[in-house]
């Protein structure tokens, strides 16, 4: 099965193309988030690529320089265009100034894929040093962060402290670094709106797979 919050599932993405510890996708491409990522088309037929842990695996915005974003283009996939690229960039860019968010992202997608991710606590991620383990999905200029590697999820990656895990803090869902070191968090939860949204997303999870004793089964 697989825990969804308005739609976002948080399965294991076996079947999609390799990718590595970060993910991105623009223009219609699909980046995978195991070293970091960046593949192509809607259909998974388009173009993109994949990258690895360093060089732009943070999503932090450094310039617009294609070969400062290894981590994302650096094991590309579907042959990405040099347009692909420079849309990845720009929606960088912007989250980095925290302008023009829902016209760069998915923004709801990514609410909903962090309330999955922040419940089910998993460490082997881009929440954690690791910053890795997401996939990035991309079409007409809008990103998307996408699941990718769970299972050392519910607390399974370097952790020693059951306590620790189930008191994972909601608001700052980041481990061994700084909340602005992951800029699609800390901008999206800066913001009222989407912070609220979030919220409810972690209430429906709570509530309908949980509290209902759906886990308990």
């Amino acid at each position: 099965g697989e825990l969804t919050a308005g739609g976002q599932s948080s399965q294991n993405m076996t079947g999609a193309p390799a990718a590595a510890n970060a993910g991105t996708v623009t223009g219609g491409s699909f980046a995978g988030g195991f070293s970091g990522g960046f593949t192509g088309g809607p259909q998974m037929d388009g173009k993109g690529a994949m990258g690895g842990q360093a060089g732009g695996g943070d999503l932090v915005y450094t310039d617009d320089d294609p070969e400062s974003y290894t981590a994302i283009f650096g094991n590309a996939a579907f042959n990405p265009s040099a347009e692909n690229y420079q849309a990845v960039i720009k929606a960088l860019k912007n989250l980095a100034a925290g302008t023009e968010l829902e016209e760069s992202f998915d923004v709801d997608e990514i609410l909903r894929y962090l309330a999955v991710h922040t419940v089910v606590v998993n460490l082997d991620s881009y929440s954690s040093s690791m910053q890795q383990n997401y996939c990035v999905y991309e079409q007409d200029g809008r990103s998307s962060i996408l699941p990718w590697d769970y299972n050392l999820a519910f607390g399974g990656f370097q952790s020693s402290d059951a306590s620790a895990m189930v008191n994972f803090p909601i608001d700052t869902p980041v481990s061994g670094v700084e909340l602005t070191d992951r800029p699609p968090i800390a901008q999206l939860l800066a913001v009222d709106e989407y912070k609220t949204r979030y919220h409810e997303y972690l209430q429906q999870i709570v509530t309908e797979f949980f509290d209902s004793g759906v886990f308990s089964d």
